[in-house]
């Protein structure tokens, strides 16, 4: 895991914690250590935030923003097929916006 940051202005690495071989790590879990468990188990990615999004997400939750969303927009004009609510995209949308703003241009859907 790599927690980025700026020194004099410029991106850098301000801390690198190593986890270890995904067998280990699997092990840790008490996932199987087999190569057939561990075939599907993640060796790479890229560092996210979460610690301020489900704060965000709690406190939305809390309040019923999704459900007041939903209530006052209507449900007619929604997707039968859509796999979340006006107010579920909306909460998330803001949410984003709140931790990394940046154009709605450059939202990846």
């Amino acid at each position: 895991m790599i927690r980025k940051g700026r020194k004099n202005g410029v991106p850098t690495n301000v801390e690198t914690i190593y986890l270890g071989k995904p067998d280990r790590i699997a092990e840790l879990l008490g996932l199987s250590a087999s190569p057939e468990a561990t075939a599907d188990f993640p060796v790479g990615g890229r560092s996210r935030e979460v610690g301020a999004s489900a704060a965000l997400w709690a406190e939305a939750k809390q309040l019923g923003l999704v459900e007041l969303i939903n209530a006052t927009l209507s449900e007619k004009d929604r997707r039968q097929d859509a796999s979340v609510s006006y107010g579920e995209l909306l909460v998330a949308m803001a949410i984003q916006r709140s931790i990394a703003p940046r154009s709605l241009k450059s939202l990846v859907f």
